[in-house]
């Protein structure tokens, strides 16, 4: 299963100091259990950060990465601005989504959230991993990393 990573937690899953639940999903990718799924604009603003620049290169090597063509991601999300649809700024990140049929999306942006979560943008609903939980992170965290689903392109 993919997964997306929203560029305004990166850090808190790549960064040196990550949270749990950003630490266990950086376990989770670094064993292949999950791949994270990147392209686009957001693509350009993960690599802005150091940290998860080192880990793209590793990952991508590895083939811990779904790295979808900008062109594709961005004519989505061009498509979803015109449409008004999305209360987020982030047309991108749901494109992704789409294109990818990834499921479930790490961030900490409400807005995005209700996006992410609304089944008349992306159907099925997602779901959302926080990487802000506390020091415990709920159960249902640690069962998205053990989801099955498959999404286009992981089969």
């Amino acid at each position: 299963m993919c997964l997306i990573v929203d560029a305004n937690v990166s850090h808190r899953v790549f960064g040196d100091n990550p949270t749990l639940a950003g630490e266990r999903l950086r376990t989770a990718l670094d064993n292949n259990r999950r791949k994270i799924v990147i392209g686009g604009k957001l693509r350009f603003e993960l690599l802005q950060s150091d940290a998860f620049k080192t880990w793209f290169i590793q990952a991508s090597l590895a083939g811990f990465v779904r790295d979808l063509a900008d062109g594709e991601v961005n004519q989505r999300a061009e498509r979803l601005r015109e449409r008004a649809v999305c209360r987020s700024d982030d047309e991108h990140v749901v494109a992704l989504a789409l294109i990818s049929r990834s499921h479930v999306l790490c961030t900490s942006d409400t807005s995005l959230m209700a996006d992410f979560k609304n089944g008349r943008i992306v159907s099925p609903p997602g779901s959302i991993y926080s990487a802000d939980a506390l020091a415990n992170p709920k159960r249902q965290y640690n069962n998205l990393l053990k989801w099955t689903r498959v999404c286009k392109g992981c089969r």
